[in-house]
């Protein structure tokens, strides 16, 4: 029984043992494995490096391009379907309509409107204080 009990142990351990030369392929192969991972790694940090880099970029050029739109929206108001004033020629024409009559002033409904009185009332003291008599 104890032969026989050795014997089967020393079968098992040497069925269950692997050559040295296939231990040493797996080996390599596993070193080579871990050396393509690394690799990987390194390439996708790389890549995720410049991913944030250009995503920074990217909003930064969103966000200029939002403030730029913004800055424009504000210097700039369209009239009608063609005209475009620029704000300050708009305090300019609210300032000058002050001194037009009221009773016209009134009856203006558009902006565009109101942008003839300025004008008939700019060109009206252009007329009265040059010297064409």
């Amino acid at each position: 029984m104890k032969k026989l009990s050795i014997l089967l142990l020393t079968g098992v351990l040497l069925s269950a043992c692997v050559s040295k030369k296939k231990y040493v392929a797996l080996e390599q192969e596993n070193g080579e494995i871990r050396s393509e991972l690394q690799k990987t790694q390194v390439a996708k940090e790389d890549l995720e490096a410049k991913f944030d880099e250009i995503q920074a970029r990217i909003d930064t050029y969103n966000s200029k391009i939002n403030s730029l739109t913004e800055e424009n929206d504000a210097k700039i108001v369209t009239v009608g379907d063609d005209l475009v004033i620029s704000n300050d020629v708009r305090k300019q024409m609210e300032a000058t309509l002050q001194h037009v009559d009221p009773n016209e002033l009134a009856q203006a409904q558009t902006l565009k409107d109101s942008m003839n009185l300025a004008v008939g009332y700019n060109l009206r003291q252009s007329m009265d204080t040059s010297n064409m008599n």
